[in-house]
């Protein structure tokens, strides 16, 4: 029985809205603020969320699932326990498309996140993103959803639910 692994991804312009309260202050792109937030840097120069081009993974969107793909293994104890949802993963792309600060903006556990995390620490460097014809290093969100097949057997304990 073979297990389907499923990517999404989403570009740096989208927030995530379960990292957002109806409380907090919002800054001017919509994201909670505070006195002690401060703009990231790499390398002493200030990080974009967007870009007028925003990064590429060399070959595009295509390129990058077929990466993900070919690459990402379902953790085996995600598997044995049914575990299922997306790990979102967070990094910056550098003015020269090198691929650092790699965490885990929100996980699923089970061996998922440390999968990702394996992955993308492997990735190709980029096509860097570009403001005013200069590149620039830019965060980048990535989500990643593993979904078992409909095909897997269902566990005993959900039989009795």
């Amino acid at each position: 029985m073979k297990t389907i692994l499923t990517f999404l991804f989403l570009f740096a312009g989208i927030s995530f809205t379960s990292a957002q309260t109806k409380d907090a202050p919002m800054g001017g792109n919509d994201s909670p603020v505070s006195a002690t937030t401060k703009p990231a840097t790499l390398g002493g120069e200030a990080v974009v969320q967007f870009a007028e081009v925003m990064p590429e993974f060399p070959g595009g969107p295509e390129a990058l699932m077929s990466f993900l793909h070919k690459n990402l293994k379902y953790p085996e104890m995600a598997r044995e326990n049914g575990v299922t949802g997306s790990v979102y993963a967070s990094f910056i792309v550098s003015k020269e498309g090198k691929i650092s600060d790699i965490k885990i903006v929100k996980g699923l556990g089970a061996g998922c996140n440390e999968e990702v995390l394996r992955v993308l620490k492997f990735m190709p460097d980029w096509k860097p993103g570009m403001m005013a014809g200069k590149p620039v290093a830019v965060q980048f969100n990535l989500p990643v959803k593993f979904k078992l097949a409909d095909d897997e057997p269902v566990k005993k304990e959900e039989i009795k639910k």
